[in-house]
């Protein structure tokens, strides 16, 4: 039960599953599409996902994954419909693991046997998507795991922009790609949700990416 739980997990932290929220018009996860005035060079602040936090049941058992998406980098947009962006992501994954969930059965040979926090983080560390893996002691005998990411994310482009409404759409080696935005004052979010009516796992996430001028 655990190898594919550990599975999917790893594709919750790939896919930056998580939660974050905020009450202020200028902070992550606060803000509609509004459209507004792009022309500027914006340097990326903060990142955050909202309505997507992962629990992964199997068997009774429940491990929940929070995702911290983190960006660098700048976007410039000119005011003859040019723009250049320059930008760096990734995201650190917090795994909580109850001590239900620690238990592996080993075989006929060697019976039942339950994982330390050492041996997760082990298992943890062992996927091809996982740079790093920290896990230490959690509440009521459980584990508190912090994944990062083998590679971060990394987009140099270049090309053509244009706006309608509150959308933004923009064209460069790669193809055509239109994202709801709001320029609010000095802060752009970038703002984007999944396709689906339903996302991963029934769930409908969105991101909010923060740029400030």
């Amino acid at each position: 039960m655990l190898g594919r739980l550990f599975l999917r997990l790893t594709a919750c932290a790939l896919l930056s599953c998580g939660g974050s929220s905020s009450s202020s018009a200028s902070s992550c996860g606060a803000v509609a599409a509004c459209g507004g005035d792009l022309v500027g060079t914006w340097t990326a602040s903060t990142a955050c996902v909202t309505n997507g936090t992962q629990t992964v049941t199997m068997a009774g058992c429940s491990i929940v994954a929070t995702v911290t998406p983190q960006i660098t980098g700048t976007i410039t947009f000119t005011s003859t419909g040019t723009y250049t962006a320059s930008l760096t992501s990734t995201a650190t994954t917090t795994v909580t693991v109850p001590a239900s969930c620690l238990g592996v059965d080993a075989g006929a040979a060697l019976g039942s046997t339950t994982l330390s926090c050492a041996e997760l983080q082990t298992e943890f560390g062992g996927s091809a998507t996982v740079e790093s893996a920290s896990c230490s002691n959690g509440a009521a005998g459980g584990c508190t795991c912090i994944l990062t990411p083998t590679m971060p994310s990394v987009a140099m482009t270049a090309g053509t922009y244009t706006t309608r409404g509150t959308v933004a759409t923009t064209v460069d080696a790669t193809g055509t790609s239109s994202t709801s935005y709001c320029v609010s004052g000095s802060y752009l979010h970038i703002l984007s949700s999944s396709d689906a009516g339903t996302g991963m796992m029934g769930m409908n996430p969105s991101t909010d990416l923060v740029f400030v001028n």
